[in-house]
């Protein structure tokens, strides 16, 4: 399985999609996800909860809301997650990739030793050997590859601006 290439995994209709879309608790848009996702994520008490239906994420940093369905009225919140959401964290601490366990800290210590960081290319190594699993590991059910690249720039930016 190459779960770092996009899979259709909404039926919504682009005019349905944007009313059902909303959060309601931050007003955001956010992005449909599978639900064999949220299994994964839930913990056990709120998994007998997942109905037949179109489920989205919300990344918004400052909501509490992880996956929702405004058709079902379901809001599933960080609290009812088994893992820390790495979109919903700030700091050191942000956990960037679930299969191969990178976070912030990981890269900007990695930088700070040897000038750069290999988590990219390390990541992508192991996704090419299809051994990540991001749909059941990562909250957002998506590759982390955007993320980390980014992430990887951000800590650079910052160590030249110690350095400097």
């Amino acid at each position: 399985m190459d779960c770092c290439v996009p899979k259709n995994i909404s039926q919504v209709s682009p005019e349905e999609n944007l009313r059902t879309n909303l959060c309601k608790e931050c007003g955001k848009q956010a992005k449909a996800i599978q639900r064999v996702t949220i299994y994964h994520m839930l913990k056990r008490p709120f998994m007998h909860e997942i109905q037949d239906t179109t489920y989205f994420y919300c990344e918004t940093m400052n909501c509490d809301v992880v996956y929702f369905s405004n058709e079902t009225g379901q809001y599933f919140f960080q609290d009812q997650i088994r893992v820390p959401v790495g979109s919903k964290q700030g700091g050191h601490e942000k956990q960037l990739c679930y299969c191969f366990d990178y976070t912030m800290k990981n890269i900007e210590d990695e930088i700070e030793n040897k000038g750069n960081s290999s988590a990219a290319d390390d990541i992508t190594a192991k996704v090419q050997a299809k051994l990540c699993a991001c749909e059941i590991k990562n909250p957002a059910g998506r590759c982390c590859l955007g993320q980390v690249r980014a992430a990887v720039k951000e800590a650079l930016v910052k160590h030249s601006e110690v350095k400097a």
